[in-house]
């Protein structure tokens, strides 16, 4: 029942002790339950890149089954974890249990987008599909929004980034992704978007996300939808 490990950090950073790391990770989470947020952020952080992709993905079923003693923002991580491991078969399974507090949303992009551009190692391989059920999660709540300056809002820009990041796949590997995100109601704000991101997907030279946004912007595809309860 702590919630802090003395010499856990030096373990888990010394480039030598990788493979211990590795070794070590899953068995300790599996009974850390009152494992710090910040902690366990960087643990699973660093576990997704280390450790065996099914070893780690039974063990965040069974966190997710036994959940009782978990704090809201590490049950999010925990999500998050199991679908980025499998997102055709945990992905509606997180777009559930996210729903559309921003308690739970904005923890996830805080877990996700780090890996998704690979901050601090290699970026993390997510399909077309795993794409599209962020979308699905975050696009419908955090719409897009402008600061003061004209410039796009630190969390629009992250989510803007997800539907580039679907823009980059071929029409053959993220079409039928796009074609789902279409289908979906609630996201018809963005349905200028996805007509750009098909097209991008035909084609064989893709923009940078910079140029991506700016074209959006140019071509008034970008709608805001004013929602004074929107962070941005």
């Amino acid at each position: 029942k702590q919630d802090f490990l003395p010499g856990l950090q030096p373990v888990l950073q010394e480039p030598d002790l990788l493979p211990l790391s590795g070794l070590i990770v899953v068995p300790l989470l599996r009974i850390w339950r009152q494992c710090r947020t910040r902690e366990l952020l960087q643990l699973l952080s660093r576990a997704i890149c280390i450790v065996d992709r099914q070893v780690l993905l039974d063990a965040a079923r069974t966190m997710l089954v036994d959940n009782q003693e978990m704090n809201l923002r590490n049950q999010v991580y925990w999500h998050a974890t199991a679908f980025l491991l499998a997102p055709q078969d945990q992905g509606q399974a997180m777009v559930n249990f996210m729903g559309q507090e921003k308690t739970k949303l904005l923890p996830l992009l805080d877990f996700v987008i780090p890996l998704l551009e690979g901050k601090s190692s290699a970026p993390f391989k997510l399909s077309a599909m795993g794409y599209a059920y962020l979308i699905r999660c975050l696009a419908q709540k955090f719409t897009p929004q402008l600061d003061l300056h004209d410039n796009l809002g630190e969390i629009t820009s992250k989510v803007l980034w997800l539907f580039y990041r679907l823009a980059c796949f071929s029409s053959a590997e993220g079409g039928e992704a796009l074609a789902w995100l279409q289908r979906v109601r609630v996201l018809k704000l963005y349905s200028d978007i996805f007509t750009a991101i098909a097209d991008y997907q035909r084609k064989t030279e893709k923009p940078d996300y910079p140029t991506f946004v700016q074209l959006l912007r140019d071509e008034g595809r970008l709608r805001m939808k004013k929602n004074r309860h929107d962070v941005t």
